[in-house]
């Protein structure tokens, strides 16, 4: 009930995200130099895409992406690309 009240105040369409599940793979670094921040940066992704009325799918690429961005920054910022730049990258 309070997912739904605040899922109303940002628009979001709670009852089609109810019984979500859902795999996607990591993404393989160029170079790790740090895992600072690298799960919170990929929740952060995650939430965003959301927000953005991105699929499930989408969300957890974003996610699993802007993780393997991060990881490769000694601090958890330097490496964090936007949905844009994610698109055009080439993940292994």
């Amino acid at each position: 009930e309070r997912i739904e009240q605040i899922g109303g105040k940002l628009r979001l369409d709670t009852e089609a995200w109810r019984e979500k599940a859902g795999h996607q793979p990591c993404f393989r670094a160029d170079i790790v130099r740090s895992g600072t921040g690298a799960g919170d940066t990929s929740i952060a992704a995650f939430l965003t895409a959301m927000l953005n009325g991105e699929a499930l799918s989408e969300c957890m690429r974003y996610a699993a992406a802007t993780g393997a961005c991060c990881v490769q920054a000694y601090d958890a910022l330097s490496g964090l690309k936007s949905f844009e730049e994610i698109d055009r990258m080439d993940f292994v």
